[in-house]
């Protein structure tokens, strides 16, 4: 019954044996069936979804965002590309985050010309690769360099399936599966589940028809996750195409937001990518697990042992926004994160998880008394109440910081060196 109702996974019965799994797998499989590009340490996952809310439990997998590069262009400009692809990376509370495949783009007819482009690739990054022609020649010809990297071949077109289904058989290689209409999508992933292709992705051409971005990829998700709709519970891929850059911001902003587990971008400039990296992020985090750091010492600088000692919580975002005051005041320093299961400063304290208990026991838990020339401890000016018993209780002398993080430099300048 739980199977059935989609909350636990078959692999969860130990017990179950082989020709069991082979009955069930089709029940057993997600809404979204899970699918995966890619080498094994860079490998991409999409798919496996069982809600439409992330608040129903969770979201899964990140919408993987790929950047395209013409066969056409130049080997030389084909390196550049792949140099600033390179370099999108950013830092977002604490974790790395960069753009997850690379999207070698052709109109067909020159395989040879898209090799090369796809050896280029391959050499210059590691990143899994998504192979988009028209021409399965083409395809066939880079799959000889490609295939260990198990790449996302996109290139179906219409009355050419059996070929398409053939190839995505005989190579173990996933497969974009495109259409004008939801209907002529649906009719073309049950031929291809028909014959044996198991990893499909869906692309419902939302490109060509903007306005249609948020209505069609909820009807996909409502049809796959409400009304259990094999034809369409498969990973959606979206090309944001639009003529503006405004629009095309507007347009995989949407997308991300909407559903699409393939987000295919051609604006490769910072200031474009790091927003919908951004807002992916914050959508894909559990919602039922904040976003916390390790409890114990950070240095800022390189702090002595009259440097100052700041206390707060474990929750990501209060350390990463103390963190750049501290370096702002230039006056090295030591931040100690309490365990705080993640809660800024005045929910911990509204729920008694951050008290004066809880810092004194991360102060004797850090040893810092036998580092430190002083036994002075900063403490949020937001839980000022705190004072008197923690001082009681440590023995540390406590200095009520300001109530928010901006005021630190000033504090620090100040205050401290006062």
């Amino acid at each position: 019954m739980a199977l059935a109702s989609k909350k636990v996974e078959l692999a969860a019965c130990p017990d179950v044996s082989e020709e069991a799994k082979e009955k069930l797998s089709q029940e057993a499989r997600p809404p979204i069936t899970t699918v995966t590009f890619g080498a094994e340490e860079r490998r991409v996952t999409c798919g496996g979804e069982t809600v439409l809310f992330r608040h129903e439990k969770t979201f899964l997998h990140p919408t993987c965002i790929a950047m395209t590069v013409s066969a056409q262009d130049s080997p030389e400009n084909i390196r550049n590309r792949c140099n600033r692809i390179r370099r999108l990376q950013f830092e977002r509370v604490g974790e790395s985050v960069s753009i997850d495949a690379v999207v070698l783009q052709s109109d067909g007819g020159h395989p040879e010309r898209f090799n090369r482009a796809s050896s280029e690739i391959t050499v210059s990054l590691d990143l899994p690769l998504i192979l988009h022609s028209p021409d399965i020649d083409e395809i066939k010809s880079a799959l000889t360099i490609s295939k260990n990297k198990k790449p996302l071949v996109w290139g179906v077109g219409d009355g050419d399936e059996k070929a398409w289904a053939e190839l995505a058989k005989s190579e173990n290689v996933p497969i974009v599966v495109s259409g004008s209409t939801l209907e002529a999508v649906a009719e073309k992933t049950a031929f291809f589940e028909q014959v044996g292709v198991k990893e499909i992705v869906i692309d419902p051409a939302i490109g060509a028809r903007k306005s249609a971005t948020v209505e069609e990829l909820t009807i996909i998700r409502r049809m796959a996750i409400l009304k259990n709709s094999r034809q369409l519970g498969y990973p959606v891929l979206v090309f944001a195409n639009a003529e503006t850059k405004a629009g095309r911001l507007a347009f995989a902003a949407a997308a991300i937001c909407k559903y699409a587990s393939i987000l295919v971008l051609d604006d490769i400039e910072p200031e474009f990518i790091l927003p919908l990296i951004t807002l992916r992020f914050n959508l894909y985090t559990d919602p039922q697990k904040p976003i916390m750091m390790e409890p114990g010492v950070y240095e800022v600088g390189a702090p002595g042992p009259d440097a100052p000692l700041i206390v707060t919580t474990n929750f990501s975002l209060t350390y990463f926004s103390v963190k750049p005051e501290v370096e702002a005041a230039k006056v090295p320093a030591r931040i100690l994160l309490t365990d705080s299961e993640g809660m800024s400063v005045l929910t911990a304290w509204a729920a008694d998880k951050f008290s004066s208990s809880s810092v004194t026991k991360a102060l004797t838990e850090s040893q810092l008394a036998d580092k430190l020339s002083h036994r002075k401890v900063i403490i949020p000016g937001l839980v000022a109440s705190l004072s008197g018993e923690l001082e009681e209780e440590s023995g540390w002398q406590v200095i009520v910081g300001p109530r928010e993080a901006s005021s630190l430099p000033k504090f620090l300048r100040t205050v401290w060196k006062g």
